[in-house]
């Protein structure tokens, strides 16, 4: 259940989406709900803590549906960021210099950068990293945290930015979506319907791959940070 923080968000979201309904979501969301906007079946996600009053809170996103095309892609500013893998190009150099976009498939993600995306993305995120993350079907971002800010506690999200929040990220998954199906189209247009599928296949292949690359990853991490707690409580037990 949402706490008194969330709660004028899910009124409004009743208004800009409803009617909402319930249904599953990943295993480290308290809430999900998903409903309609301009047509396209969207989504808020609570993710962390239910208790507004705690350290981390909990954050809301805000997502889009891909439905079940096999897209992966997030967007960083270029300075300090290190991404491994394909990565987008775009017709613009200066969008390119400033921003870096990890691309599964690449040449789907870097068509749907158009002149609308990259406008939405230096205007959202000017001197920031992005919160712009398309994955496992959806296009999400982050419309709000409960948890304090620097200067206390952070304003609700009002109904104005989370209906901005959904213009954009509808935005980005009709292009991505758009940019997938012409893709595939062009695909079976100049080589046929088999060529097609087997291209199709080998994305959905290599999303699957990185999955497992990243929780070999994950796990890797949580081996290190146990073996260095246990090397400090034992330094300092004996």
């Amino acid at each position: 259940m949402l706490d008194d923080y969330w709660e004028p968000v899910r009124a409004d979201l009743e208004r800009l989406i409803g009617p909402l309904r319930s249904v599953p979501g990943p295993v480290s969301a308290f809430e999900v709900l998903e409903g309609t906007y301009r047509g396209a079946t969207v989504r808020a996600l609570w993710l962390g803590r239910v208790s507004a009053p705690s350290t981390k809170g909990s954050t809301l996103h805000l997502g889009a549906s891909l439905g079940d095309r096999p897209i992966r892609a997030y967007v960083w500013r270029r300075k300090g960021s290190t991404i491994f893998g394909p990565t987008a190009t775009t017709a613009d150099p200066a969008f390119d210099e400033m921003y870096i976009a990890s691309a599964r498939p690449a040449d789907v993600v870097s068509d749907a950068l158009d002149a609308d995306v990259r406008d939405m993305i230096r205007r959202r995120w000017p001197d920031t990293d992005t919160s712009l993350n398309a994955d496992d079907g959806w296009v999400t971002i982050i419309a709000g945290r409960s948890a304090p800010g620097p200067t206390g506690t952070r304003p609700v999200p009002s109904a104005e930015q989370l209906a901005s929040i959904l213009d954009d990220v509808v935005l980005v998954a009709e292009r991505l979506a758009s940019s997938y199906d012409r893709t595939r189209r062009s695909i079976e247009a100049e080589r046929g319907a088999a060529v097609a599928l087997e291209w199709e296949q080998s994305c959905r292949a290599d999303l699957a791959q990185q999955r497992n690359v990243g929780r070999l990853v994950a796990a890797v991490g949580l081996i290190v940070v146990a073996a260095a707690v246990a090397a400090i409580f034992f330094a300092f037990g004996r």
